[in-house]
Parts: structure tokens; sequence; C-alpha cells
């Protein structure tokens, strides 16, 4: 039995590998990995690593449960995979059809990219000499097929894409491949072996040792970092000149031995290239050249012969020798992993082997301009830079690294748009952790706002157009709970606080911010409202950054949040469709939803064409909503106490908007001035106060209220 995994890690079930052959056979997964072939073709490489992803795959070594870590091993299965991959069509062809002529060959197929070829061989060895063993069977079907083959087969807890091959070949009855020395069951293999006469003196193994510390000092650094591929292309030279295995493990272990269990393996690794015996045997200067032909095994002929991994460092006089900026970039990518994020637009790196990603700053780039020169390495500062600041490091995109590795969300097809998963409609479970007083117009807005942030931040092409705001009083939870939206991965591209519309360094934000959380909204004014209004519209935008060199474009990913204490604060009266409001009665900001999950929800729904922006009616519905949060001018709180709209048949007064000004101005001491009539001219339009038009010019027909008539409504107010 073997282990299918989704997601790399989530164990879904158990199967026999002719169970999973047939199914790669009848092509059970033939739609998705069309798909995938066709987005490959196309150069759409984004597409095609997303359908990569999203198949199925097995561990071929063995059955696993609970992760795909080697303790989780419960069942090793004695089969080994071998991959070869970037093949045309003609040596796709040709190397299965010579792959399906070895007895050891028990199954081959096609890879998911069609451009690959998968094999599996049956062993007959322990878990434990797994890699030892692989390394014994890539010589052999190297051998046999003259194409270089994946080192990482040698991995136990390799995992295996689902694909799809109506012309899988499967040998049930396939010989096992014996590494057992007094089994000589497949000569290919034994004739590539070290003959036994193939010996070099003491003296001579002195020379070459010597000779091949220096050039391997050349091209790696015994130095922390680095020890491991120092011992590894040290050996591959002395394999290469005929030195026996015992003869560089004493050499090796008496110079370089700072873990003898480790170096052990190391060399052991790099001699399971038994091809390689003798392959570079030519006498050093001033040797003899009789009693040394025998160390260099006959060559096989090919037509295609294929370099190996270790070509590069050849004691080969017609090799090229490798430039200083080779030896630069091999010198930092044995000590660091490096990375450009494009969203902060900063350099990032690990130290090998930790986890822990820190940004470069001056400091370190003068550590490793040191580093390097203490390595012997020729740079200088601006050299390093230079490189760093290239395609030498790869592009990083946070969110695409979040959002594309969450748990797949697989709807219910019975249930409506945007459940699933049993039911569960996990961004609603959200929204409820929150009370208002319009719970379903919330419900409604929320899930369009949350699936228009994953668009933001996703595709350069999507706006979140809309702001979440609520209103209640303080030590409610209301900012504790708007800043878990965005997950602890992702925390350091949420932005708390109040923002200047004005500012550069806002502008930077809105690229570099998945969540900008607004803290005291109520305190902006009319002019800094109209100023928010025109940001969270924005698309992109074009500047040039501090030190930058040229202005850049930068796409638009922020989506924007915040909170009011007081009841009304919308001051803008030329519309407020921008701005969702609502007005809290409860909130659990303590609670347990999975924010993974609904994100998953929101990234399904956003995939699937789920409309996340608002149509008229909507529109019209959250104006009216927003009408109990707008601030009124005193103009309009005026107008609305001493005048009331009525139809042209009970109207006791027809004014246009300045004569309205006048009579407000003999109840209130108000300038009448262009910006009053304009007030008040919004306001009765606004107020739906019926226009006619007389002798024409616009007038309103209208009902004044007396001093008595304002009091009354006054107390019942009060009332």
């Amino acid at each position: 039995m073997v282990t299918i995994f989704k997601n790399f890690n989530e164990v879904v079930e158990h199967k026999t590998i002719s169970a999973i052959l047939e199914e790669i056979k009848t092509g059970k997964y033939k739609h998705a990995i069309t798909y995938l072939r066709k987005s490959l073709s196309e150069k759409k490489m984004e597409a095609y690593e997303k359908a990569k992803k999203s198949l199925p795959a097995f561990t071929p070594s063995g059955k696993f449960e609970g992760g795909r870590k080697l303790e989780f091993l419960v069942e090793y299965s004695n089969v080994m995979i071998l991959d070869i991959d970037k093949l045309s069509a003609a040596d796709l062809q040709n190397a299965k059809h010579l792959a399906n002529q070895s007895e050891f060959t028990m199954a081959s197929f096609v890879s998911p990219s069609g451009n690959g070829l998968k094999i599996l061989v049956k062993i007959d060895t322990p878990k434990a000499e797994h890699k030892e063993t692989f390394l014994k069977v890539q010589a052999y079907y190297e051998n046999l097929l003259k194409l270089e083959i994946d080192k990482s087969g040698k991995d136990l807890t390799r995992l295996c894409f689902y694909s799809a091959d109506e012309n899988l070949y499967l040998n049930e009855n396939a010989t096992v491949f014996a590494t057992n020395p007094n089994k000589p069951c497949h000569a290919e293999l034994v004739s590539a072996s070290p003959p036994p006469t193939a010996t070099v003196t003491a003296t001579n193994s002195d020379a070459i040792y010597n000779h091949c510390v220096n050039f391997t000092e050349k091209k790696v650094q015994f130095v922390n970092g680095s020890r491991n591929v120092f011992v590894h292309q040290l050996a591959c030279n002395l394999n290469r000149k005929g030195v026996s295995l015992q003869e560089a493990l004493v050499y090796i272990l008496t110079d370089f031995g700072y873990d003898e269990k480790e170096v052990t393996q190391t060399v052991n690794s790099a001699y399971g290239n038994i091809h390689e015996f003798a392959k570079n045997s030519q006498p050093l200067e001033g040797w003899p050249k009789a009693g040394m032909a025998e160390l260099k095994p006959k060559k096989l002929k090919t037509d295609n012969p294929q370099p190996t991994t270790n070509d590069a460092y050849e004691d080969d006089e017609d090799q090229p020798k490798p430039t200083q900026i080779d030896r630069l970039e091999l010198f930092l990518s044995t000590r660091y992993v490096f990375r450009h994020n494009i969203v902060s637009g900063k350099l990032e790196f690990q130290y090998f082997g930790k986890k822990k990603w820190n940004v470069m700053n001056d400091f370190i780039e003068n550590s490793m301009l040191r580093e390097c020169l203490k390595g012997r390495i020729k740079t200088n500062l601006s050299s390093l830079r230079n490189l760093l600041y290239s395609d030498f490091c790869p592009l990083f995109n946070p969110f695409e690294d979040y959002f594309y590795n969450l748990p797949k969300y697989e709807p219910d097809s019975s249930l409506p748009f945007g459940e699933g998963w049993g039911g569960a409609d996990y961004i609603n479970d959200l929204a409820n952790t929150i009370t208002t007083t319009k719970q379903e117009l919330w419900q409604q807005c929320f899930k369009k706002w949350i699936v228009a942030m994953v668009g933001c931040v996703l595709d350069d092409k999507v706006i979140n157009h809309t702001v979440i705001v609520f209103s209640g009083k303080q030590g409610l939870g209301k900012t504790t709970w708007v800043e878990k939206l965005v997950p602890k991965q992702l925390k350091e591209y949420l932005f708390s606080g109040t923002i200047n519309p004005n500012n550069k360094d806002t502008l930077v934000q809105l690229s570099e911010c998945m969540l900008i959380n607004l803290d005291e909204l109520e305190n902006l004014n009319r002019s800094e409202i109209g100023s928010l209004k025109e940001i969270i519209t924005k698309t992109q935008i074009r500047m040039r950054k501090a030190y930058g060199h040229n202005n850049e474009t930068m796409p638009r990913r922020a989506s924007f949040a915040g909170s009011v204490n007081t009841a009304q604060f919308l001051n803008d009266s030329t519309g407020s469709r921008r701005f969702l409001c609502f007005e809290l009665e409860g909130i659990q900001y303590q609670h347990e939803v999975d924010i993974d999950n609904v994100f998953s929800q929101a990234l399904y729904l956003f995939k699937s064409g789920f409309r996340h922006w608002f149509d008229q009616e909507e529109i019209k519905n959250i104006t009216e909503n927003n009408e109990q949060y707008q601030l009124r001018s005193p103009e309009e709180e005026l107008l609305l106490t001493w005048f009331e709209p009525c139809d042209r048949q009970t109207a006791t007064l027809f004014l246009n908007a300045s004569q309205i000004a006048a009579k407000l101005a003999e109840r209130a001491k108000i300038t009448i001035n262009d910006g009053t009539i304009n007030k008040i001219g919004k306001a009765l339009k606004k107020h739906n106060f019926t226009r006619l038009m007389r002798k024409g010019s616009p007038v309103y027909a209208l009902t004044e209220f007396t001093y008595e008539d304002v009091d009354i409504t006054n107390r019942k107010t009060e009332q």
C-alpha cells in the first residue's frame, strides 16, 4: 500500500500501486491534466503551477500515517521512482521504449507535464538503504537511457503527481533490482563498476588527493555553510581520478572529519556515481603514462551524451574556468537563500538551513561582503548589490504564496452557490460574530467586501471600492476584530492608524498593505473625506520610491476598514455609497472561526465569478442605510426645521433656492452666498421636494412651519 496526498501533506487515502497505475491509465484526472499541459504549452506558468498543485499525488516508496515526514512512514513498499524531465517528444518516446525493454522496469508513464517520464522499479533493500540503492538504480538507468535522472528520487518521502497516460506500461512480474554483490543479476551495472585492478599506488594516491584538494578549493571553500558541498565535490573528483572509496574516506576523514557520520554519508553518496569512476584518470604532469591506462574504463558510445550534474567540476583543460560572478553566486548560494518580495519591494534572505526570513539591510550587506572577501572571492559592495538586486534572486509574492497554498474549498453542488464543505459557509460564520442593527444587509455586504479583498491582492485589475465602517461605543473590540481579518502569515501587511491622503507614504501603503484599518475616521474633515474617497477608488500608484532611480507603476492592493465611536460621521453630502456603515449591537472579537477557511471560500467565490460589486438597487439600499450616519449641514437642518415638502395642491409657498435662503436668514443668522444656496439646492433634491417650473425658473412646492409648529415638533421629539 502507498499513500495519496493532497496539498502535499494531507493524507487522503491508501491504495495499492496497481490501483493508482490503473487510474493513471484510464485517465481519472484527464481533464485537469489536459488543461495543465495546454497551460504549459502556452507558457502560462502560473496557471500550470496552480493546476499541478491541485492534482493528488502519491508516495511510491510507502504508506504514511499522519503526514509526509519520514517518522510517519509505517510501511515500506520496496519500490523506487525515477524521474526524467524536460524531454523532447522524440527523446521521450525513445526513453520510454528503452525503459520498457528492461527486465527491472515495473511501470513507466508520461509525467503530468507531458515532457517527462516516470519509471517504477522494485528493489530488495530495506528502507535504511533507500538512498544508496537509488544511486545504483540511477546509474543503471542513466547508462541504459543515456539521460540524466533527477536525483530527488532518493528522497523516501518523494511525491509523484497523478498523470494521464493511456499507453502506461505495467509489468507486475518485473525482476527485482538486487543490490547484493553476490548476485550480479544486471550485467550493465556490474560492467560499469570499477574493476578490481583499477587501483593506484600509494604515492600516486597522495599526489592525486593533493591535486583534487587544490582543484576543489578553486570552486568551493571549506567554510561553515558549504562544508558538505566541498566534501561532496572533493569526493566526486577523487572518484573520477580512480581513487578507491576506502582510500578517499581515509584521506577526507583525516583532513576534513568535522562529523564522521555526515562525512561518510556524503562521500558514499558521491561514490554512488559508479559510472564516473576513473573517468578522468589521465596521469598528472611528471607521471609515467604507462600503468595508468587501466584506470580509465572504456567509454560507452552514445549519440547524445548527457552531462552529469557534476560535470562543471571536472578537471578538464577544455572546460572554461568559472568567472568571478559564477564564483560569487556559488559562494552566496551555499550560505543563503534569497528572494525579492515584489509586494514590499525588499530583498529577503534565509541563512542556509534556517527557516526565518530576514530583510536585507546595510549591516547585512557589509557582513556578506566581509564573508566573501574572507572566502577569497574578488568582489566589492557595488558588485554584490548589483547581483543581489538582479534575477539571481527569484521573485516572491507573499499574497499568492498564502492564497494558493490554502486548503482547497470544495462546494457541495446540492447547496446554494457559495456554500460548501457539508454546508458550512465560513464567511457567513465570521459575519455572524458581529451583531448589527441591519444583520441581513451586513451579511450581504461583508461577503462582497471580503471577496473583493481577495481579488484586490491577487488581480491587478480588481479594486475593492468599498470601506467597512463600524459604529459603536469604545471598548467593544471593533479594532481587534478587524485586525484578525489578516492571517498571521501576512500580519506585516496590515496597517492600523490614521492616514494622510496627501502623504507619499500613504500611496506606498496602498500597494504594500493587504488591509488598512482606519482609526478615528470621524475626525476627518470634508476635504479629507473627499481625498479618502479618491484613494479608495485609485487603481494604481505611479511614483518613485525612496532611493529609487526610476518611476514605478505599482498595483493597488489594499482594502479599507474603519471604526468610529460616534453615531454620525459622514460629512460629505455628495454621496456615501463607498462606505458600508453598520451600528454594532454586539461583537465576538475572540471568535474561533478559522480565517484560512474563510479566505479559502472567498478565493473559490472570486475564481468562480462571484459578483463582488454592488448593482444599482443594492447601492440604493446602502445609501438609505447610510442616511442615519450622515452629518447634516446647518442649511439642511434649517430647511427641514422650517419647511416641509408637499405636492402642488397642498403647497402654501412656491420658492426657488435663493428665496428659501432669504426666508431661512430671517429665522437664523446665516450668511447668504453661493455656497449656502448650493447646499440648500442639494438638500431640496436629497429630500425629494417637488420641483416645478414657473416662468422658466425652478421653484419648489413648500409648506412653511410657524414657531409654534417647530416647538410642538421638538417637544414630540423629546418625548
